[in-house]
């Protein structure tokens, strides 16, 4: 049996080997479970009571927790500490990050999972201990001993590992979500057709390789048939002696808006953890024998219902041991706080045993029709709205912030394709497929494939072979294609029953029936071309296979079979492909200057921020971190904001990621054809491309340290923030330059950016701080207005493109430089000021030289970068060697608390003296100071926050890309600077 750490360093020295990988099997029995009383009426509170990095356990309750087993009857039990902590909140740097690039957690040093959305980033969250230490909810496992604590990722991988030592024994909890190693959801860009065409106007029309994109269509690599299982995954193991734990789940379904129910399940006499009808499980020669019995647990809410089982490894239970694995009894606390109640358990670990706890969402099995297919209102939609009540006085209420929207209820999940009418059938059908699942089962399919491999012979042998619709391993639609397949016959379940026939689809999506096309109406999908059906049998429908392309990048390839037994083979496979993926995706990293290790650790953390069935990077994973603890500096930050382009674009290729550039230039083409009747953009969009992000205040929720509101969508979103398109010109210039040329019809949009720069960049503007107050011209926005026009004349002139408006874009250019250089330079300070209207200084303009608006040696430049650098009480930005933005006490933003530093602005500073250090020595060891120095705010796994308070604390939300962009940046160009590897202080 193997450790976790032993895993990754088999991993690292066997990475191009495949062995080890158990095969899963395909079936599942049907779940009988046993429904336990629990208290409908119940809800949570939480005591504290230790250090941050130092646990122990209320032994006295666990001995009363013994006597009062859940039973019929038996009164649910109040929660008390499990690992208590002597502060209702830990600090923002005590987290690690784990994710899946679908949605992600934090995990905090005393192994407790207190921020967690379900199931993609911009969900609701089900696990808020971050936000309310009363009624978030967490998922917490630690020993119940007092241990000190360390954490660590291991080796370029995204797997954390908390590991809890004290004198007579050692510990550790291995926390990861898989990600299959060449997963189905990691885009082939390498074999993505010429870019540069547009997008099809019929969205059924795409097939593979038709260039339907700019940066190419993100094809689901056909070179792995692995499926990704989206489940959070915690290994417990002891490493020394033995050792006492204690393990709690408690949920907070819905923002702790919802309701849930508690079920335990009792063990079974089985290791897939819950009770099987023998005869429903084939022989297999491989059968894994049978462990001891564990209990599963469910908690179920309107939306969402989640499943909590454990496995242990094989190899570990050794029978009539006194070591053999202990058997789990989990109990049933009731939390007043709460919503429902949660569970708790102890159990004893002897040296290199394991236990597994397997926390993923569940689907009730749906009753099927007269067709063998379960009714399509039986099945959940994970991306259906989440349902808030209306406003009331109280604690669980919402409040809409002004203007007041007519707004629907929440709908975080909403998939984009609803709104946009891209993408194939299939992408429409998924939801309905999700029901096409083994009976028996409790798990819904969330991602399977469609397409069969076995052809129905041709009636009168000249029409292409069709092939059966199921749920299956597929082949690759492409390789349909290229053997000539053109249609596909779809199956209504039982071959031998005929379907009603279908002569007006439109009419049957209105049926509350279940048929084929039964999501469509509710998908809000466009219209279906003409079914017919299939003359060799009653029972299919025979569609062009063209039909089930998709280049949506809003629709998820689903795979297959997502309820496999749970063992410890399994579960150690998974996290042998997760360590394979991650430390394969980090060796293709080509920065091979200083500081490597924490630019690996930045790009590691930017891949975990990317969703990757759009290729969209989030600004963060988490929202209403405060930028002041107890401020009103609360935002959501779980959306793509198009600012980052040029950000991320640049720190991408350097690094030689250029796969996951095009990905992300990929959606944001995507939502640039999603423009205002104006022309213009919005400043940032979901995961999925909606522009539609009403922001709302939890005031149920307490806040991160008392801070409030609690924020979720973003005001923000409606802005008019100049700036983007200068950022958003900039990425498309870069991509052209180190990617792929762009095509003719990009370019046409390209001039459409520029040309409407040129009519509106005398607009006043929130720009890149997206201040609640009053508009005004800052001079960010001007500088790239004036990045935006540049970039403009640029391609057309690299690319020999048309420009017909070029004479009126030179004009414009020479116009935006000297109204900044008159109306934006500050002749009494010195210094560029923040803008026409204020004469205070913003760190934003340390952009310029970056964007090579100004020169890094131009007086101007150096005398606003000396500014900038003087304390706060001098009238700087600097404190404790880093760079505020503005201060809030100078600056209308409509905000009436403080912040902390901003440490995205600290690494632009380091940049301005870099680029000038080329040329005065000075300013080069300058920015070498200020950048280890900046380094030294990370916390211990290399993550940063989005803001440093005075006192050196992470603050704002935690960990944020655009400060990881940023650090990635300086880091490239400082050592470029400094020449060949050698002592930083001797001279180049």
């Amino acid at each position: 049996m193997l450790s976790a750490a032993d895993l990754a360093r088999s991993v690292v020295a066997h990475m191009d080997e495949n062995g080890g990988d158990i095969t899963i099997p395909d079936q599942n029995g049907p779940v009988r479970p046993t429904t336990l009383p629990f208290a409908s009426d119940v809800g949570p509170n939480r005591s504290t009571t230790s250090t941050p990095t130092s646990v122990h356990a209320d032994h006295q309750y666990h001995k009363e927790a013994d006597k009062s087993k859940t039973r019929p009857g038996a009164q649910v039990p109040v929660e008390r500490p499990l690992a208590g902590r002597s502060v209702d909140y830990l600090p923002i740097e005590n987290y690690g990050l784990i994710g899946n690039m679908h949605t992600a957690a934090l995990v905090s040093t005393d192994a407790s999972v207190d921020f967690m959305c379900l199931p993609r980033f911009d969900s609701p969250f089900v696990f808020g201990r971050l936000l309310d230490h009363c009624k978030g909810g967490y998922f917490q496992i630690a020993p119940t001993h007092l241990a000190t604590t360390k954490q660590q990722y291991l080796p370029n991988s995204c797997v954390l590992v908390t590991r809890f030592m004290f004198e007579d024994g050692a510990a550790q909890v291995t926390d990861f979500m898989h990600v299959p190693d060449n997963p189905a959801h990691d885009y082939d860009l390498h074999s993505a057709a010429p870019v540069g065409q547009p997008p099809s106007a019929d969205p059924y029309a795409t097939r593979p390789g038709s260039g339907s994109a700019m940066f190419g269509p993100a094809v689901p690599s056909a070179s792995t048939n692995k499926p990704q299982y989206p489940w959070l995954i915690r290994m417990v193991e002891t490493m020394r002696g033995r050792v006492s734990f204690s393990a709690a789940c408690f949920p907070a379904f819905n923002y702790a808006l919802s309701s849930h129910k508690t079920t335990i399940h009792p063990a079974a006499p089985s290791h897939l953890g819950a009770a099987v009808e023998p005869s429903s499980l084939p022989m297999q020669a491989d059968r894994i024998p049978p462990l001891p019995s564990m209990p599963t647990v469910e908690f179920s809410s309107d939306n969402l219902t989640l499943d909590l089982r454990i496995a242990a490894h094989q190899d570990a239970c050794l029978a009539g041991s006194p070591r053999a694995m202990p058997t789990i009894a989990w109990e049933m606390v009731h939390n007043p706080d709460m919503l429902g109640p949660g569970v708790r358990t102890t159990f004893d670990l002897y040296e290199g045993q394991q236990l597994w706890f397997v926390l993923r969402k569940a689907v009730p099995p749906a009753p099927a029709t007269a067709f063998g297919v379960p009714e399509m209102a039986a099945v959940p939609d994970h991306h259906a709205p989440v349902s808030i009540p209306p406003p009331i006085v109280g604690s669980n209420s919402v409040r809409t912030v002004e203007p007041q929207p007519t707004l629907p209820p929440i709908d975080t999940h909403k998939d984009c394709s609803t709104q946009h009418h891209r993408g194939g059938l299939i992408g429409h059908l998924m939801p309905s497929l999700q029901a096409l699942e083994r009976p028996g089962s409790r798990f819904a399919l969330d991602r399977h494939d469609v397409l069969g491999s076995s052809p129905m012979p041709s009636p009168d042998g000249t029409e292409p072979q069709p092939i059966d619709l199921y749920v299956g391993s597929p082949p690759n639609t492409s390789t349909l294609l290229s053997q000539g397949l053109e249609s596909v016959d779809l199956s209504f379940g039982d071959s031998r029953r005929t379907p009603p026939p279908v002569h007006d689809i439109h009419a049957s999506l209105r049926k509350p029936s279940f048929d084929l096309f039964a999501g469509l109406a509710r998908l809000g999908a466009p219209p279906m071309p003409h079914v017919h059906a299939s003359p060799q049998t009653p029972c299919h429908q025979r569609l062009p296979l063209a039909l089930l392309q998709t280049t949506d990048p809003l629709i998820e390839p689903k795979p297959r079979n997502l309820d496999p037994p749970l063992t410890g083979q399994l579960l150690h496979s998974l996290l042998r492909q997760t360590l394979r993926f991650f430390n394969g995706w980090a060796s293709h990293c080509t920065y091979e200057g200083r500081w490597r290790e924490i630019v690996i650790r930045s790009a590691l953390t930017l891949k975990l921020l990317t969703y990757a069935p759009t290729g969209a990077v989030v600004a963060a994973p988490t929202f209403s971190l405060p930028e002041q603890f107890g401020g009103n500096r609360t935002w959501d930050y779980r959306y793509t904001w198009i600012r980052d382009a040029a950000f991320v674009v640049y720190a991408f290729i350097r690094l030689g990621f250029i796969g996951e550039a095009r990905n992300f230039m990929r959606f944001i083409e995507l939502v640039c054809h999603d423009r205002s009747e104006d022309g213009s953009l919005n400043i940032m969009y979901s995961i999925s491309g909606s522009s539609d992000l009403p922001e709302l205040e939890l005031t149920h929720l307490e806040g991160y340290k008392g801070s409030r509101p609690v924020r979720v969508g973003n005001a923000a979103s409606k802005h008019l923030q100049l700036d983007i398109y200068g950022a958003l010109m900039d990425a498309i210039y870069l991509m052209n330059k180190f990617s792929s040329p762009i095509g003719f019809d990009m370019w046409q949009v390209c001039r459409s950016f520029v040309n409407f720069v040129v009519d509106h960049w005398r607009e006043p503007d929130m720009s890149i701080w997206e201040v609640r107050g009053n508009p005004q011209n800052f001079v960010y926005s001007k500088i790239l207005c004036w990045v935006a026009v540049d970039r403009g004349i640029r391609l057309a002139e690299k690319r020999v493109l048309p420009c017909p408006d070029r004479n009126l874009w030179l004009e414009m250019r020479d116009a935006i430089y000297l109204d900044v250089m008159d109306r934006g330079w500050n002749c009494e300070g010195q210094y560029f000021q923040q803008s026409y209207e204020n004469p205070g200084l913003d760190a934003s303009v340390l952009i310029m030289p970056l964007v090579f608006f100004i020169s890094p040696v131009d007086p101007r430049m150096l005398s606003t970068v000396a500014a900038i650098l003087r304390p706060p009480e001098q009238g700087g930005l600097t404190m404790n060697g880093q760079v505020h933005r503005y201060l809030p006490t100078n600056t209308d933003d409509g905000i009436d608390s403080n912040e902390g530093s901003f440490t995205m602005c600290t690494f632009w500073l380091v940049e301005a003296l870099t680029r000038a250090g080329l040329y005065i020595d000075k300013h080069r060891h300058r920015a070498l100071y200020a950048f280890e120095q900046t380094l030294s705010y990370g916390n211990h796994l290399g993550l940063f926050s989005e803001e440093v308070s005075p006192a050196g604390e992470s603050c704002g939300n935690f960990p944020q890309a655009f400060t990881h962009l940023g650090l990635i940046s300086s880091a490239f160009n400082l050592d470029r600077v400094f020449g060949p590897r050698r002592s930083l202080g001797s001279e180049p």
